[in-house]
């Protein structure tokens, strides 16, 4: 039994020394990094889109929709929504601001959002201190021109926020 067992152990040390000598010869200019990302998205996420009107260069109607905004949640709850917080004259009572052509930003139009299908009267203060509307999950906010105007030929970005209620 004593042989057996040093036996055992003189091998075990061969084979130990065998890998500890052993080096790796790398080739450093292969040496790539690989990044990885993992998205963890909340239990209930919330996705939209904008659906533009088609409009026609020239004199416009106060109220005219531009367009329709909708948004979903999974989970089937309201969604809260708010204007272009970033414009330079973003108004939170109005929810209206000025959207610039793309292809020249001195053609301006002046839009709100009309929020008359909200689930309840007035809106929310949030704690980044603005205005948002609880809207129905699948339910449209209409973007709508404030005031008459002339509305010149371009491309015009209008940007609005949509979020889900915290619990």
């Amino acid at each position: 039994m004593k042989k057996l067992m040093f036996a055992a152990v003189a091998l075990g040390m061969v084979a130990s020394s065998a890998f500890a000598g052993t080096t790796l010869k790398i080739d450093p200019s292969t040496v790539t990094a690989i990044i990885g990302t993992v998205t963890v998205t909340a239990p209930t996420s919330i996705s939209g889109s904008f659906t533009p009107n088609a409009l026609v260069a020239g004199q416009h109607a106060d109220s005219e929709s531009l367009g329709t905004m909708t948004a979903t949640t999974t989970d089937g709850t309201s969604y809260a929504v708010e204007g272009d917080v970033s414009a330079k004259d973003f108004n939170d009572s109005h929810n209206s601001w000025t959207a610039y052509g793309t292809n020249d930003n001195t053609h301006a139009i002046k839009v709100w959002m009309n929020t008359d299908n909200r689930e309840e009267a007035g809106g929310y203060y949030s704690n980044d201190g603005h205005l948002w509307y609880k809207i129905p999950s699948g339910s449209s906010v209409a973007i709508e021109l404030s005031g008459e105007q002339k509305i010149v030929a371009d491309t015009y970005t209008i940007n609005f926020n949509v979020a889900k209620f915290a619990k």
